[in-house]
C-alpha cells in the first residue's frame, strides 16, 4: 500500500515539475533571441558605436563620426542586414597595412562612401560605392583602416585625402 502511496503522490507531482522545467527552459531561450519567422542570418547585429574625429588638413576643423566597430570574423557583412544608415558608419581595422582588401556592395540595400586610411591615420583614398553593385571596391593604396559611411558623407563633410583621423 505504501509504494501506491508513494506512485500517486510521484504522478501527481510530474505535471508540475516537467511545467516548472518547460517554463525555466523557455525564458531563458527568449533573451536576445531572433523571432521565429526571422533566421539568425537576417539578424541585425548593433555593435558598440565609438566616435571617429576627422581633421581637416587645411582648416584643421574636426568632424565626428559615430561607427560601430564589429569583430573581424564580422568584416564580411559589413552594414549589409541594415536597412539604411544616416548618422553613423563602420570601422574596419586590418591590424596592418594590406593593397589587396576589398569591399564588397552585392548584398547591401544602400549607397555608402568609403575611406581608405593608412597606418599614419591618414587618408588616402575616398570611394562611393553603389547598392547591389558586384564591383570590388579596392583602395588605390596599401591602407591598414577603412570607414564606411553615409552616400556621400565625407563629400558633403569636406573631408578630403591628406585629411587626419583620430581613431579610439
Amino acid at each position: 500500500m505504501s509504494v501506491l502511496k508513494n506512485n500517486s503522490l510521484f504522478f501527481s507531482i510530474l505535471p508540475i515539475i516537467i511545467s516548472f522545467t518547460f517554463l525555466a527552459c523557455d525564458s531563458r531561450g527568449n533573451e536576445g533571441s531572433v523571432e521565429s519567422n526571422e533566421s539568425i542570418d537576417e539578424q541585425i547585429v548593433n555593435y558598440e558605436l565609438k566616435n571617429i574625429i576627422f581633421r581637416k588638413k587645411e582648416s584643421q576643423e574636426m568632424v565626428t563620426l559615430p561607427v560601430e566597430v564589429p569583430p573581424m570574423k564580422d568584416y564580411a557583412i559589413g552594414l549589409s542586414k541594415k536597412n539604411k544608415v544616416e548618422n553613423f558608419g563602420m570601422l574596419f581595422n586590418f591590424r596592418e597595412e594590406t593593397k589587396y582588401q576589398g569591399f564588397s556592395m552585392k548584398n547591401t540595400k544602400f549607397n555608402l562612401s568609403i575611406a581608405f586610411i593608412n597606418a599614419n591615420k591618414t587618408i588616402i583614398d575616398i570611394q562611393e560605392m553603389k547598392a547591389f553593385h558586384n564591383e570590388i571596391y579596392i583602395s588605390k593604396y596599401p591602407f591598414q583602416y577603412a570607414i564606411e559611411a553615409p552616400a556621400e558623407w565625407f563629400l558633403i563633410n569636406e573631408i578630403n585625402i591628406g585629411d587626419s583621423v583620430t581613431i579610439p
